[in-house]
């Protein structure tokens, strides 16, 4: 294990940058019924607008999760274990959990498109971050294919990859989001679950990296959280199971 049960109970602060029920609620009140329809009919996003979202989100549930994970070579999934009982996260959990597509990268999929979007809409060599995606968003006032174009940019680095660094300091979103989206259907077919799932274990690898066995104050999240999160589910079914146990009553208990 990589941290021990005495890490347990520090206290910790942990946030994300999957901004679900910011984006939907945009989207669904910014876009005419034509560009919401082509969001609805998505085959991987629509799974994304009939689902319960919590506008003031806590991820702390998931740290009690990432605080026991297990040390495995294996680098395409993680393992976490609760009272003895291993939990298992990978590209297949994820999709089922979550409805996107995992199966394999198109062939050179990285060199797809241009940047000739971005710059016709940020500049040619601007910095584009989320925030500058969420205001031209916002600034376009008429529907048109432009518009949803940058609806899709803002829904791909407000769930997909988010950025860890916010205001001044600001990261750029994906070039691979701007490039994607000047072609609407390469958007429909692309395996954004698998996209997804790769930055998810860049993250976990890096936080376990970053604290090495010791527990700072305080962590950013920035990739796509609801797998992770469902997986909590399962830790809270393995503590009914254990306290069933060895009470012999079932109930939830906190983890």
């Amino acid at each position: 294990m990589y941290f021990s049960p005495s890490d347990y109970l520090k206290p910790f602060k942990i946030g994300t940058k999957c901004y679900i029920h910011q984006a939907v609620n945009i989207l669904e009140s910014h876009l005419s019924s034509e560009e919401k329809k082509w969001f609805w009919e998505h085959p991987q996003f629509k799974h994304f607008f009939h689902m319960h979202t919590d506008s003031n989100h806590k991820v702390m549930a998931m740290w009690m999760l990432l605080l026991r994970t297990a040390c495995v070579d294996k680098k395409k999934e993680c393992w976490f274990v609760v009272n003895g009982v291993p939990i298992r996260y990978s590209l297949q959990e994820l999709a089922l959990i979550s409805g996107l597509y995992c199966h394999s990268y198109p062939k050179n999929y990285e060199a797809f498109g241009s940047l000739g979007f971005s710059g016709k809409h940020f500049g040619a060599g601007a910095t584009v971050t989320y925030a500058k995606v969420k205001t031209k968003l916002l600034s376009m006032k008429k529907s048109s294919r432009e518009r949803l174009k940058m609806a899709v940019l803002f829904f791909l680095c407000s769930v997909i990859i988010g950025k860890r660094k916010t205001g001044e300091k600001a990261e750029a979103v994906e070039d691979f989001f701007l490039k994607s989206v000047e072609d609407l259907e390469w958007c429909k077919t692309f395996p954004w679950g698998r996209l997804a799932f790769d930055k998810n274990m860049k993250d976990i690898d890096h936080l376990i990296d970053h604290f090495d066995g010791e527990l700072g104050a305080s962590w950013v999240f920035p990739s796509f959280v609801m797998p992770l999160e469902v997986c909590i589910l399962n830790m809270n079914f393995v503590f009914m199971i254990y306290k069933l146990g060895t009470t012999g009553k079932l109930g939830i208990t906190t983890v």
